[in-house]
């Protein structure tokens, strides 16, 4: 599922909690044993599960198409499991970080040899625009 759905549903999930909680009249810490109030807390803890992980997805498949070392499976500051039915892996905090770290770094490389193509195609251009320009004028002079 897309991140903007997840939220999407879990925006709604939220809603209906607030409806039903403002219908019962009582305080939230009065409905913890209800079961609407045990349906919406594992609908946000698998909402919250599931947009980590397609955060994750989404910065792993950045990180492989730029050729970035991706945390190993066995590293636990970098990655956590959500034990679901299949579990799930994602990024922790840390690990988002250190990976977008990563591909802004590469971003910016990258970037800065384009840049630095484009500085010396500009030259090239200015300086051929500026010869031109002067052949012009010393045709323009010689033919009076």
């Amino acid at each position: 599922m897309t991140l903007w759905r997840i939220r999407r549903e879990l925006r709604k999930a939220d809603a209906q909690y607030y409806r039903t909680l403002k219908k019962s009249g009582r305080k939230e810490s009065d409905c913890t044993g209800e079961p609407w109030y045990a349906d919406w807390m594992f609908a946000n803890i698998g909402a919250e599960a599931e947009e980590m992980s397609a955060i994750s997805d989404e910065l792993m498949f950045q990180a492989r198409s730029l050729y970035l070392p991706t945390p190993s499976l066995d590293n636990q500051e970098a990655l956590d499991t959500f034990h679901a039915n299949p579990p799930t892996r994602f990024l922790t905090a840390k690990g988002m970080t250190e990976l977008r770290t990563a591909i802004r770094k590469e971003h910016a490389e990258r970037r800065a040899v384009v840049e630095s193509w484009l500085k010396v195609f500009g030259g090239t251009v200015g300086i051929l625009t500026g010869l031109i320009g002067t052949l012009i004028g010393l045709i323009a002079i010689w033919k009076k």
